[in-house]
């Protein structure tokens, strides 16, 4: 089992249909096409010496490249080190030396500091612009015209280490198989019932799982056009979906909430059918009113990095304020639940990931008598899986995965703090510092600066109290 050439076998039974639109450049590459560019990446990469099991680190946006990187890398049975862009330097930090990378492909705007003292001794490529330190990516490209030999892996053997949260305090890095991706994509294709030569619509970041099953390995299994949109801007999204005859897409419920706020005014999007939503809660209130604005169907689903998907609904079973059923290859239970069947959802299945990189201890604490724990609280109805809260020390906000725990030791290493206590609701973060002496109080909007460069702008502070 190895995903890129499941998907290059794929690929050379529709060679002329369109794969990969770009439009913020007006480039297209059709199926032969993204077979020449992921050839000539992983024979770059393995004239670089990257071999079976090595790790190749991706902190690169969406684009063409990243697509055909992260098929390059597992055509070689290598490691794809997916890395989301906008991070601050602790969580760069942390995720750069935990995962010790055997190769970087790395934006021209990251090179900054945090993520230059990761690159010494190593091959690095820049994409996105010329530097005059390390090479461009097409260098790369240019030097892998050549005969690949077949690497056939195991089907537990890692296609990816995608970085998630617990409430630790610091990223964890979750080992991905290439079956359990594969079987994500296969079971998210069945349920949402897709054509070859239709288009999807990509807005989501690819360097997380939910967008990397949904929205690369999906569409690309099924012989579908990948549409890259590079803006959340409603304007821009409809623009694309008239333009490109949109079958489907995939969203976070936040940019729901922006198209509703949004005057579709002339847009002609009756080609979009599909909604697939996921990575925090669906409020009722905006699945009824997006589906009666667009006149579309709207599949929200659940999901962890450690396992995707867990429930879905699908095309014309779809129950309002759910997460569909729980699928038939993962066991479940509602772990001590109240009254009112409330409780966490524990999870058993043969397609979980594999550990937690470096981390064997958290690995072993995840679980509970054989048991995932996910630390989400949840409830049937009528066989649909509810999502409540949060039981974890998370939040999540536009996307992201806010650590609390994280946030709280950020603030108790500025100066003049004794103590931070973090809450979150309805994505509004409000921390509370007591102070070592309260006579020297600190500059908040110092903070929030400092804070920025730290953490990723989900992780951004609406709040500091001064506690008295």
């Amino acid at each position: 089992m190895n995903l890129a050439q499941n998907i290059l076998a794929v690929a050379e039974t529709h060679p002329t249909l369109p794969a990969i639109i770009d439009p913020s450049t007006g480039r297209v590459f059709t199926y032969r096409e993204l077979i020449e560019n992921v050839q000539a990446f992983a024979g770059g990469l393995l004239k670089q010496g990257i071999k079976p099991g090595d790790r190749v680190a991706l902190l690169i946006p969406n684009s063409p490249e990243f697509i055909f990187l992260m098929l390059a890398v597992w055509r070689l049975s290598a490691t794809a080190v997916p890395i989301g862009m906008g991070l601050g330097r602790i969580e760069l930090d942390e995720i750069l030396a935990n995962a010790d990378p055997d190769l970087l492909i790395v934006q021209a705007g990251s090179l900054k500091p945090p993520v230059k003292k990761y690159l010494k001794g190593k091959p690095v490529y820049v994409a996105g612009g010329a530097t005059g330190d390390y090479p461009s990516l097409f260098k790369l490209k240019d030097s892998g015209r050549l005969d690949l030999p077949d690497f056939n892996s195991h089907q537990h053997s890692l296609a990816c280490i995608i970085y998630t949260y617990r409430g630790l305090g610091y990223p964890l890095g979750a080992m991905i198989p290439h079956e359990q991706i594969w079987r994500g994509a296969t079971l998210l294709r069945n349920g949402h019932g897709t054509e070859p030569g239709q288009k999807m619509l990509v807005i989501l970041p690819l360097a997380h799982i939910l967008s990397l099953v949904s929205c690369l390995l999906m569409p690309l299994m099924g012989g579908m056009g990948i549409v890259l949109c590079d803006s959340v801007k409603p304007s821009t999204v409809f623009s694309l979906i008239e333009k490109h005859r949109i079958y489907t897409t995939a969203v976070i419920p936040e940019l729901l909430g922006l198209w509703l706020k949004f005057d579709i005014g002339d847009y002609d999007v009756s080609s979009l059918k599909l909604i697939l939503s996921g990575g925090s809660d669906l409020r009722r209130s905006i699945w009824r009113a997006i589906v009666k604005k667009l006149k579309v169907e709207v599949l929200h689903g659940y999901g962890l990095t450690e396992i995707t998907p867990v429930s879905g609904n699908t095309k014309g079973k779809s129950h309002l304020g759910t997460v569909g059923p729980v699928v038939k290859d993962v066991d479940y239970r509602i772990h001590q639940p109240d009254g009112k069947g409330r409780g966490e959802l524990q999870l058993k299945s043969d397609h979980l990931f594999v550990g937690y990189n470096k981390r064997e201890r958290e690995y072993a604490e995840s679980f509970l008598d054989g048991w995932f724990r996910t630390g989400d609280i949840c409830h049937l109805e009528k066989g649909y899986l509810v999502f409540d809260r949060e039981k974890k020390q998370t939040r999540k906000k536009n996307g992201r995965i806010v650590d609390l725990v994280e946030l709280k030791n950020v603030f108790e290493k500025f100066p003049l703090i004794k103590k931070a206590e973090v809450r979150s609701r309805n994505g509004r973060t409000t921390v509370a510092l007591t102070l070592i002496d309260p006579r020297h109080e600190p500059n908040i909007l110092e903070m929030k600066k400092t804070l920025a460069l730290l953490l990723s702008a989900a992780k951004g502070v609406q709040e500091i109290l001064i506690k008295t």
